[in-house]
């Protein structure tokens, strides 16, 4: 059986791909892109006996590509744990939930995403509550900072198709608001593409033709990138003002992407572009009725979306 471990966190992502293969095409089962909507569960205050976070309904979603599966059947669970160090979920001292386990619908496959809600039923609120604070509790002892930046729970995703296997590891954000002007995470929206400097509408199937490469790019999304508020570590804590520095990853399953990441901030304070392009492979010569490509965006702070797109295109 062929595994795979991806690990989708706050600030990157990376997948496992065969020597030789550039990470930005998609040819296997992949797990791009995870997200949790609210991006940040954020208590009203830093009480201990305050537990309203606890019962917010959580909207889970992911984005799994199967380009070679044509709809067969894929199984997907989600599991909380404990330590953002296991990374299937598995380790004996890992304090576990199990969210979900289910077969993934084969509409859910062909549109390539898939959303499930997490939340207590009216029957079971006190179980779900007691659960969910015990896990994060044990996450919180595991962290280097006992939770003083927020609580990050990892969440497992499992997703399992024929002979191929995926661990996906997301952190949900649990905090409270320690210093004045912290406020809930949301998370980021790309407003939309460029393709060859023309928007590139989510409904539209533009034409390309010849060696390329291509141009892509984001819409300007700079007034989007929040401003916001960590405490320090110092004690008592100050508040720490910030502004968020979005990065995307860019993936398809034709043909590859260069560079495969863009943006973020590096030591410097440089701010890095976010200019990309598509370059059909040399050694195929076929049209292709549909190549897609994917945008991931994420703010550094657990947030995340995306974005798809599709063209035409003959060499």
């Amino acid at each position: 059986m062929r595994v795979f471990l991806v690990s989708v966190l706050l600030l990157a992502s990376a997948a496992c791909v065969d020597g030789g293969d550039n990470p930005s095409k998609v040819e296997d089962l992949r797990v791009l892109a995870m997200r949790v909507e609210p991006a940040e569960l954020m208590a009203p205050s830093c009480d201990p006996g305050t537990l309203p976070a606890l019962t917010t309904p959580i909207s889970f979603r992911a984005l799994v590509v199967d380009p070679k599966g044509e709809t067969r059947p894929v199984r997907a669970s989600l599991t909380a744990c404990s330590k953002q160090s296991d990374r299937d979920c598995n380790e004996e001292d890992s304090v576990r939930l199990v969210m979900f386990d289910e077969e993934l619908a084969s509409e859910e496959l062909v549109k390539g995403e898939f959303t499930r809600m997490v939340e207590p039923t009216s029957g079971n609120v006190g179980q779900y509550v007691e659960d969910l604070a015990r896990v994060l509790v044990a996450a919180a002892e595991a962290d280097t900072y006992k939770g003083l930046g927020g609580i990050r729970l990892p969440l497992v995703l499992h997703v399992s198709a024929g002979e191929e296997e995926i661990f996906a590891q997301k952190l949900m954000v649990f905090s409270c608001p320690r210093v004045e002007g912290q406020a809930q995470n949301v998370n980021p929206e790309l407003p939309g593409l460029l393709l060859e400097g023309a928007d590139w509408a989510e409904a539209g199937l533009p034409e390309l033709s010849g060696a390329g490469p291509f141009d892509v790019e984001p819409l300007d999304f700079s007034d989007r990138e929040e401003a916001y508020v960590v405490p320090s570590l110092a004690f008592p804590p100050e508040p720490v003002h910030l502004t968020e520095s979005w990065k995307i990853s860019w993936h398809t399953d034709y043909g590859r992407m260069e560079p495969q990441e863009t943006g973020g901030t590096d030591l410097g304070g440089f701010a890095g572009r976010h200019q990309v392009q598509w370059l059909p492979p040399a050694n195929d010569p076929r049209p292709q009725e549909r190549v897609r490509v994917w945008a991931v965006v994420r703010d550094g702070r657990g947030g995340q979306s995306w974005l798809e797109r599709s063209f035409r295109y003959a060499p």
